[in-house]
């Protein structure tokens, strides 16, 4: 199994949000509302059924094959994204974008249910960012679709005051390994 470095990741994510693959600069594809039935790529789950933060991530060339290139794939959460990712990386799958809910840009609430705390859900296209430009908090007290959550920010400042109110360590959207996701 070839392990993917922080390194490469951000050096193919500084690329893409750039346009530098591929030859030429292009313009990416833009995130579309998830409030529909779409189901999630890894687990199936319908997306707009659970809390917590959601992605979806466009790919080059048609991979996974026989996708539209105009056509994401969708996440019922960050996990689900990141598990989709490492999986396509060993299948030489070329994302695009990935997009995930930026929690600076929504009004969100945590809601306690039996004794567990949740993040609210937004699915709405203007709720997402380039999750390149995001710093998300890992392993905090409040959970999403699949429990714990990698919950996406594009303001660090609000990473760090979500992180203060809720515990989680504060990392950038690049450095998420895949041991971070499988610690989940």
């Amino acid at each position: 199994m070839r392990t993917k470095t922080r390194r490469g990741f951000l050096a193919v994510s500084a690329a893409l949000a750039t346009g530098c693959l591929g030859g030429g600069t292009e313009e990416l594809p833009q995130p579309i509302s998830l409030d529909t039935g779409r189901s999630c790529e890894t687990c199936g789950m319908i997306v707009r059924d659970h809390p917590g933060p959601v992605g979806q991530t466009y790919y080059r060339d048609n991979t996974p094959e026989g996708r539209d290139e105009d056509e994401p794939a969708c996440f019922c959460s960050t996990v689900c994204l990141f598990d989709f990712y490492y999986a396509g990386n060993r299948q030489n799958w070329n994302p695009l974008v990935h997009y995930v809910t930026d929690y600076s840009s929504v009004e969100y609430e945590v809601r306690t249910e039996r004794r567990s705390k949740y993040i609210s859900a937004h699915l709405n296209a203007e709720d997402f960012a380039d999750a390149s430009r995001t710093t998300v908090v890992v392993g905090s007290d409040a959970l999403g679709a699949m429990g714990p959550s990698l919950i996406p920010f594009t303001d660090g400042d609000d990473a760090t005051a979500f992180s203060d109110e809720y515990a989680g360590d504060v990392i950038g959207f690049g450095d998420v390994t895949e041991r971070i996701v499988d610690s989940l």
